[in-house]
């Protein structure tokens, strides 16, 4: 994964959904998971290193940076290349 840090923006705006955040050297996606047919949503961050949901699931943007986010999150520019097989590929 090839990384650019973006240091224009200030921290209030790096938990937007679709944001890629670094924090200690580990790189997360802000993203966002709607039920109910719209009516309920919930935000979390997924490790992009791992494909793991990295934190709890939280009812707005503000909370999960109250829980997850520090001082020394910053936002980057991340560009993910996705190497995969179709059935019967060598």
């Amino acid at each position: 994964m090839k990384i650019n840090f973006d240091s224009k923006r200030e921290l209030k705006e790096l938990y937007q959904v679709g944001n890629v955040i670094e924090d200690s050297g580990s790189v997360f996606l802000v993203c966002q998971q709607i039920y109910s047919s719209g009516k309920l949503k919930k935000y979390f961050l997924i490790s992009l290193e791992t494909g793991i949901v990295a934190s709890g699931m939280y009812n707005s943007l503000e909370n999960l940076k109250k829980a997850t986010g520090s001082e020394r999150d910053r936002l980057v520019k991340a560009k993910l290349i996705v190497d995969y097989k179709l059935d019967g590929d060598e």
